[in-house]
């Protein structure tokens, strides 16, 4: 590691190597909790009346050599050099923030600018591919292709980086197989993992929405058409994990051992929520993508006729199969023999997508359940509390941990979904937008000054005082926030 900074003095510590430090909570989760760390000395400076920030460079790299080439000549750089870089970057944050603003009507506010830097935090280079990608949060998370893509819009689009968005679908693209997009890019060497049934499809909806808001039609010829349409093929007849289309056009998906939904919580070979077989969130976006490659189709001078058919049918089949007229909500998963009942948030992706499948009836029963069983706070609980597996809080060892992030624990991302619903289905008014903002949005907004501040943390205690659990920045938290924000408010 290299640090510089012209604003203090160095000195050297006489003892370089710290006692065996205990990390409290770790130790309380059950993982690694000691560790010595190096000191390598101290920056002591003075601020004088009316200076309030210090300015550092940090780097970090195998070698020296290699730090001092990545900082330039930096290290040895003038006052004026620095104070000039110092310059570039406030400037490089206020361009992005001007951006963002410059894609609505809407009063800047300091949680928002937060956000849209917090955003730039998690659009990476990535050095085995050279090229564009997400972390999914921070700091324990890679890049996760269902986290990308899931955040796309939001971490992108909607605050004008459109540039970022083409890189990233064109990443996704160049590194699809089996008809699924990566869900993980390991380091050099080793192959990606395609374990997820969403990705793809999300990344339909994610190209549908560049296309939306760029017109660049160019851009879906060639790779990117052929990634979508080898998804869609594929989903039909059939790709790994048994993902498939049954007999009447629903996605059937998961293998005993392997969760390929978004709920992939596991420890070795036991998954803490199983849902093998047709899960609702999965067939409304499956709908949505067929709508899309529809409305994409025409914009190449293409028969949308086949895509339009299958949504058609797969819209009938999905509220037959989905919908309990005697609960009033979607069940949330499908198999030949059970129609799974827990009460989750699955179910708004049939709302709160571009294209919903259910009419009004329908629409209001599943949004009242939803509000009344699992809104909060920071987002959406992932199931009820009346639930006899319901997990209070995200606390103990890792199975205990595990077994609650799915059964319970408030996922904070979720909000978004759930507000594009509310106002697909209250209208989207100047007043349904207040009432969306004040009771829903700025709850969920104010995380960003508890925990780490200025970003979301990965996941919220179900039950009071909703603790905050998890890595301490989530993009797609961060991202649909900003998306619903920008797009939706």
């Amino acid at each position: 590691m290299l640090a510089y900074t012209p604003d203090a003095e160095f000195t050297p510590s006489d003892v370089r190597v710290t006692e065996a430090q205990i990390y409290r909570r770790e130790k309380e989760m059950g993982l690694p909790y000691q560790e010595e760390l190096y000191l390598p000395g101290v920056f002591h400076t003075t601020l004088e009346p009316g200076e309030h920030f210090l300015s550092f460079l940090f780097a970090v790299g195998p070698t020296r050599k290699q730090l001092v080439r990545g900082l330039g000549s930096l290290a040895k750089a003038e006052r004026k050099d620095f104070a000039k870089l110092r310059f570039e970057e406030i400037r490089r944050r206020k361009v992005l923030n001007d951006r963002a603003y410059s894609m609505s009507s809407k009063v800047r506010d300091e949680d928002i600018e937060w956000l849209v830097m917090n955003a730039d935090s998690f659009i990476v280079d990535r050095a085995s591919t050279g090229m564009r990608s997400v972390i999914a949060g921070y700091h324990e998370l890679a890049d996760i292709g269902l986290d990308a893509l899931i955040s796309l819009p939001g971490l992108t689009m909607s605050i004008g980086r459109f540039q970022d968005a083409r890189a990233i679908l064109t990443t996704y693209a160049r590194h699809s197989r089996y008809g699924l997009v990566a869900n993980d890019f390991p380091d050099k060497g080793i192959q990606p993992e395609y374990d997820s049934v969403d990705a793809s499809l999300w990344y339909i909806m994610g190209v549908h929405k560049y296309i939306q808001a760029t017109n660049d039609t160019e851009f879906l010829r060639g790779i990117i058409w052929d990634t979508m349409e080898s998804a869609i093929t594929a989903f039909r007849i059939g790709t790994k994990y048994n993902i498939h289309e049954d007999h009447d056009g629903l996605i059937c998906s998961g293998i005993e051992g392997v969760e390929v939904s978004w709920m992939n919580e596991r420890i070795g070979n036991w998954i803490a929520t199983p849902r093998v077989g047709k899960c609702v969130e999965t067939n409304a976006l499956w709908y949505n993508s067929l709508m899309a490659m529809a409305d994409m189709s025409e914009l190449l001078g293409r028969d949308p006729y086949e895509f339009r058919a299958v949504a058609s049918w797969i819209k009938e089949a999905f509220v037959q199969t989905f919908f309990d007229e005697e609960l009033g909500y979607l069940y949330d998963f499908v198999t030949d023999n059970e129609n799974d009942a827990s009460i989750r948030p699955n179910q708004i992706f049939a709302i709160g997508l571009p294209f919903p499948l259910l009419d009004h009836k329908e629409a209001v029963s599943v949004l009242k359940t939803v509000t009344k069983e699992l809104l909060t706070p920071f987002g959406l609980r992932t199931l009820s509390p009346q639930d006899a597996r319901y997990a209070r809080a995200n606390t103990g060892g890792p199975r205990s941990r595990a077994d609650a992030t799915f059964n319970g624990t408030v996922h904070p991302w979720l909000i978004g979904p759930y507000i594009s619903a509310f106002l697909t289905l209250m209208g989207r008014t100047s007043d349904n937008k207040v009432h969306a903002e004040t009771e829903f949005f700025r709850p969920v907004l104010g995380a960003v000054r508890r925990g780490a501040l200025g970003t979301i943390s990965d996941m919220y205690d179900g039950s009071k005082p909703h603790r905050d659990r998890g890595c301490v920045s989530r993009a797609r938290n961060v991202a649909e926030l900003l998306r619903v924000y920008f797009e939706e408010l």
